[in-house]
């Protein structure tokens, strides 16, 4: 079973794994980076999420992430989210757990009574399509795509 949970600090070489598979060690190491602010006393921390898959016996130290997504607050901005990370293991693709963290990351902006999250792509425009972003901007090969929850509380 796919559970979804906060990140972990035991979970980083599995998600450093995934990103050095996906992309290269390069992205790796920048991921690295901007989630060990998570653990920092930083005012605006970013949320990231993992995708575990219970291995065996169903106990903790038996979990493999599968796939993890972040976020984090505008440094300028109230009530706006960014997008930082989602990626799944290429083993795992295919299986919604994409869109699962997606609209888990959502809820939480949601829920924080947050209006608008921002995603910069160059690929997936249907997967973010389906959880309902729009393009706003296009920089280039970069897209911006949106997706607003209701009017700004500032």
């Amino acid at each position: 079973m796919i559970i979804i949970r906060k990140i972990q600090k035991k979970d980083i070489e599995q998600c450093w794994d995934i990103v050095a598979a996906n992309f290269d060690e390069e992205a790796a190491n920048r991921f690295d980076v901007e989630v060990s602010d998570v653990w920092s006393n930083a005012f605006r921390k970013p949320m990231y999420f993992v995708a575990v898959e219970e291995d065996g016996d169903g106990e903790a130290h038996n979990e493999i992430v599968v796939g993890f997504a972040g976020m984090e607050r505008s440094h300028i901005m109230h009530g706006v989210w960014t997008g930082t990370y989602v990626n799944v293991r290429k083993d795992y693709e295919g299986q919604g757990i994409g869109s699962r963290l997606m609209r888990h990351l959502l809820h939480v902006a949601r829920h924080e009574h947050d209006a608008k999250v921002f995603q910069g792509i160059t690929v997936a425009y249907a997967f973010l399509d389906r959880l309902g972003f729009k393009c706003v901007h296009s920089y280039g090969k970069w897209d911006l795509m949106q997706v607003e929850f209701g009017p700004l509380d500032i």
